[in-house]
This record gives structure tokens, C-alpha cells and sequence, in this order.
């Protein structure tokens, strides 16, 4: 179980404030570049689309790792649980002779 938390690789995303301060920098370009700002923002929109999409795709991943190892360490301890009842029983039954 301790795996599944030690292993985890979260992608943190830019706050939102910090997300319009890198806009409000790209348009600052706009005058340089060709196509003006629509073209400015399409690359804008384009990059954090592109992280948006990236950082989804690594937290589900490890969501999906974390909630395996999650599950295998619940079917262990069913496990632990069931062979701990047979021996008990086992010891039982040993000691009580009929």
C-alpha cells in the first residue's frame, strides 16, 4: 500500500493567474510576428492546450497505477486474513480432540 503512494508522478498545472500572464507575454509578440495576434493566441491556445492534454494523460496513468497497486494490497490482505483463519482453525481442532 505504501507503493501506491510513493510512486505517485502528478503533473501540476499553472495557476490561473500565472496562465494570463503568459498569454498577456505572447501578445507582447504580436506586433513582431506575421500573422498578428490571432496568430499569437492560436500558438498560445496551441502550447497549453498541448499541456492540458499531456498533464491529463500522466495524472490518469498514475491513477490508474495507484488504484492496481491499491487493489493488489487489498487482495493480500484477504489474503493474510484468509490463511490466518485456516491455520487458526487448524490450531482448533488440533487442540480440542473430541
Amino acid at each position: 500500500m505504501a507503493q501506491s503512494y510513493h510512486q505517485q508522478t502528478y503533473i501540476f498545472l499553472p495557476l490561473l493567474n500565472e496562465t494570463d500572464q503568459s498569454r498577456e507575454e505572447f501578445l507582447k509578440f504580436a506586433p513582431v510576428v506575421a500573422g498578428g495576434e490571432a496568430e499569437v493566441l492560436h500558438e498560445c491556445e496551441k502550447q497549453m492546450r498541448g499541456r492540458i492534454v499531456n498533464a491529463a494523460d500522466t495524472n490518469t496513468q498514475t491513477n490508474d497505477e495507484r488504484s492496481a497497486l491499491l487493489h493488489r494490497a487489498r487482495l493480500a490482505l484477504f489474503a493474510v486474513l484468509l490463511f490466518a483463519t485456516i491455520a487458526g482453525l487448524s490450531y482448533v481442532i488440533d487442540q480440542v480432540q473430541f
